[in-house]
């Protein structure tokens, strides 16, 4: 989303009435289409229209130089944008990855795995050596 939300960042996007959207905010929807149903985009709102007493939104990506070519109506609720993690979206990405599981994930599950294991044979061990060495 550019300035909004750096590439690679986490959003949280908040439902609201389509009534409280404004010019500025960030919106989460997807594009119109005449076949297949498209990805979401998160567009900021540029322009509202009232047309035939419903609210036509004019949209416009913040690395984009124009408006984009539709015009939005939402009825119900939309998407506004709620807060942004920055960069937390690589990590997430990265830990889908083989090489993470394979420099990460395996060697926390096999140490997890071994803190387990000690805890249970380490007192049993104790007790036996204290049952020995007693009279």
């Amino acid at each position: 989303m550019g300035s909004e939300a750096p590439v690679g960042s986490v959003a949280f996007v908040q439902d609201v009435s389509v009534e409280t959207l404004k010019v500025g905010d960030v919106i989460l929807f997807r594009p119109p289409s005449s076949g297949e149903a498209r990805d979401p985009l998160m567009h900021r709102i540029i322009s509202i229209e009232e047309v035939d007493g419903q609210r036509v939104f004019v949209t416009r990506g913040d690395a984009n130089g124009g408006p984009d070519p539709w015009k939005l109506i939402i009825n119900g609720e939309g998407g506004r944008l709620a807060y942004v993690i920055p960069y937390v979206g690589y990590l997430l990405w990265f830990l889908q990855t083989r090489l993470a599981w394979a420099v990460v994930v395996l060697p926390m599950a096999a140490y997890l795995g071994f803190v387990t294991l000690r805890r249970i044979w380490v007192p049993a061990a104790r007790r036996d050596t204290q049952n020995m060495q007693t009279p």
